[in-house]
């Protein structure tokens, strides 16, 4: 392809009103102006190859979406046409898609490769590899990697490489899709060049390592503090030394200056905003960025300067309200108030650790679901989009066990709940089944604490994780029920629980100032009723005495309830 020159004129007048001043530099304008010759170009919307060599993935199965297939394909979007591979076949497996450009001699340490990249699916982005070879157009040719991502940003970005090190050199370039199992890549405006289009030039980097605000995991995040990570990236040819953005916090403005600061040609420049941003609970909020000028220079390409980041801040344990596969309406929060401790079960119908996971949880679900006090619940909840019917769940049920409500996927609220107790609390690696424990606060419900969880499941343990782990976190959860927000009887003068620890036999006296009704029960240590002492409607002032023989060693609750409060004295047998 013969070589043809690019010429950009830009008088560049620069004016600024903020936080810190007010002016017009027209003193010097700046003329950024530099001459491209394009050695390589391709903006696929003729929908052209241009020379380019495709070589699909070997696989056992068709691609998904089939107009893509195994290899590189055109697509049609917003933009125009743009490159596209996918990472997704019937049969999950690992891409092996490469896109090789034409032989391209580089003449001088001055020529640079730069494209657009984006992965379209944010829960499952793809990455890929740019690689050179001076040799030849086969797989095995390509021995330099000069740039690898393992998940490219689901925004566009734009990438600038140099090529210096191939002076005087023929070359190919190939960009490999080397993923596995993700969804699709698309690449556009490919080109190679002497020089840059700009002398004077910074781009705003946006991804999962570059700006972006930590903690937001798929657009959601926990409550809380904190410093947003910027990323910029010098696309001229002189060095950067000072930087000045604006920050919107939902409507909120704010301004930062970064100087003595040093970003060579094409590298990048990662650090965190020095004002601390305080993220409150709450649905559709956004942080908007923007860089106003580097070196006083007001940016060549604005469009690359900006980003607009949105997510949602959710409560440590967000509400949670469907109806499960037999048309019964449940809700999180109203459970976890009314003092039932809660296990989420995240699952998909073709996951077999799930499946071999139902029968240990089922039977701890049985063992505490009906005690009186706080009775366990569990949701099973897929986050597999194609469990969208209740007639699969329901199939799923019987096929597995378990009697506890399972939920279709209706809406993408259940990946974002695997999301959230997956990454934004930590619990998990990215895998299921997914168990949580949950114990209520009631005081704030969506501020309950996990108290037990495990990802992924082995049926050769014995004792299961819930008997292992589970079990305890349960009794523990009940205990601090038990014995937190007590009051004093009115009518009681004094209550005498003896002798504890005792071997057996407990004795128990109380003395009413006024009639009043009282109950007393006896509670085992995971909240199950063992015996009621006495239930009167109207219990006469003065001293009763009792006495309880326990059937076994262990802790015991013995609750003394009027009608409107209650209170706990803890209790041990030892036999």
């Amino acid at each position: 392809m013969k070589p043809h020159s690019i010429y950009f004129f830009f008088l560049i007048i620069y004016c600024v009103q903020n936080g810190y001043s007010q002016y017009c530099d027209l003193k010097n304008p700046i003329l950024n102006t530099l001459e491209v010759q394009v050695l390589y170009e391709n903006d696929f919307n003729d929908q052209d190859w241009k020379g380019i060599k495709i070589i699909e993935s070997t696989h056992d199965s068709p691609a998904l979406p089939s107009e893509v297939g195994p290899g590189w394909a055109f697509l049609s979007t917003d933009e125009g046409y743009v490159a596209t591979s996918t990472s997704r076949f019937w049969n999950a497996g690992q891409a092996d898609a490469w896109m090789i450009l034409p032989a391209i001699e580089i003449e001088s340490e001055n020529v640079f490769l730069t494209w657009e990249a984006q992965a379209i699916n944010p829960d499952l982005r793809d990455g890929y590899q740019v690689l050179i070879s001076t040799s030849g157009t086969e797989k095995e040719h390509f021995d330099k990697l000069i740039f690898e991502i393992d998940k490219e940003s689901n925004y566009w970005q734009a990438r600038i490489i140099s090529l210096s090190e191939f002076k005087g050199e023929t070359i190919h370039i190939a960009f490999r899709n080397n993923s596995f199992n993700r969804h699709l890549l698309m690449v556009n405006n490919l080109k190679v060049a002497i020089g840059t289009p700009y002398e004077h030039d910074i781009r705003l980097v946006i991804g999962e390592d570059d700006t972006r605000i930590p903690g937001v995991n798929h657009g959601i995040t926990l409550p809380g503090d904190r410093h947003i990570d910027l990323s910029f990236q010098n696309r001229g040819i002189h060095e950067i030394h000072e930087i000045e953005v604006e920050f919107t916090v939902n409507g909120d403005s704010f301004y930062e200056r970064y100087q003595d600061i040093t970003i060579p040609p094409t590298e990048k420049l990662k650090i965190s905003s020095e004002t601390l941003v305080s993220l409150e609970k709450g649905e559709d909020q956004r942080i908007s960025i923007e860089i106003l000028s580097f070196n006083g220079i007001y940016p060549s390409s604005p469009e690359y300067v900006k980003a607009d980041l949105d997510f949602k801040v959710w409560p440590p344990i967000p509400e949670f309200e469907a109806k499960d596969s037999k048309g019964n309406l449940h809700s999180i929060h109203q459970d976890l108030n009314n003092g039932k401790i809660v296990v989420l079960d995240f699952f998909a119908s073709n996951c077999g650790p799930c499946s071999a996971s139902v029968p240990s949880l089922e039977a701890f679900y049985q063992e505490f679901m009906a005690v009186e006090k706080n009775p366990l619940k569990v949701y099973g909840l897929t986050i597999l989009p194609s469990d969208n019917t209740d007639e699969i769940i329901n199939a799923v049920k019987e096929q597995w066990g378990g009697t506890y409500p399972k939920f279709k996927f209706e809406t993408d609220i259940n990946r974002q709940l695997f999301f959230h107790y997956d990454e934004n609390h930590e619990l998990g690696l990215g895998g299921i089944p997914l168990f949580v424990l949950i114990c209520p606060n009631f005081e704030k419900i969506d501020e309950s604490e996990i108290i037990a969880y495990s990802a992924g499941f082995s049926s050769n343990e014995s004792p299961d994780v819930f008997q292992r782990v589970f079990k305890p976190a349960y009794k523990n959860c009940v205990e601090s029920i038990m014995t937190s927000n007590l009051e004093d009887l009115t009518a009681v003068d004094e209550i005498k629980v003896f002798p504890n620890p005792s071997p057996g036999l407990i004795n128990i006296t109380l003395d009413l100032k006024a009639n009043s009704p009282m109950e007393i029960v006896v509670f085992n240590a995971f909240g199950q009723r063992v015996d009621k002492i006495i239930s009167s409607e109207m219990m006469s002032a003065g001293h009763h005495s009792f006495n309880w023989t326990a059937p076994r060693s262990g802790t015991y609750y013995i609750r003394f309830y009027d009608g409107d409060s209650q209170q706990v004295e803890k209790v041990t047998i030892l036999k």
